[in-house]
């Protein structure tokens, strides 16, 4: 499901009255962590610390080292893995992978990754029938 780019539009995943992020809101939210403006457009793991601004702190949930781990603004992200093009599941305490609204193309959509390993935030287009975390945000 895309709303490509309008916020809101996306139905069945986030209960009423919330959405779930769009690649804008996404570069916004990295932009306030401290990401310049036209690394957010890069794909790759980017940026310095802000992955690590927003993941939750410790090793109850990441596997060690959690590294710049320091949730500055309560985000929490926890490292809830993935779902692979073969079904299969991996990286559960490794990384965190956070859908976005917004499609790369037809076939594919954008995500944010964090990793325990790293405090940098990646952006990657994936299949959209692999699995992704959500992360739903209140609607204004």
């Amino acid at each position: 499901v895309s709303d490509n780019g309008n916020p809101g539009t996306s139905k069945g995943i986030c209960p009423d009255g919330w959405h779930l992020a769009t690649e804008a809101e996404w570069q916004n939210l990295e932009i306030f962590l401290g990401m310049d403006a036209s690394t957010v457009l890069t794909e790759g793991w980017r940026g310095d610390d802000e992955g690590g601004q927003i993941k939750a702190t410790g090793t109850t949930h990441w596997l060690s080292p959690n590294t710049g781990a320091t949730d500055a603004y309560g985000f929490s992200a926890l490292p809830g893995g993935r779902r692979n093009v073969d079904g299969g599941f991996q990286d559960l305490g490794i990384e965190a992978r956070f859908w976005t609204a917004t499609e790369g193309n037809t076939a594919n959509a954008w995500y944010r990754g964090l990793a325990n390993a790293s405090s940098l935030i990646g952006r990657n287009n994936v299949p959209k029938f692999t699995g992704r975390s959500v992360r739903c945000i209140k609607d204004q």
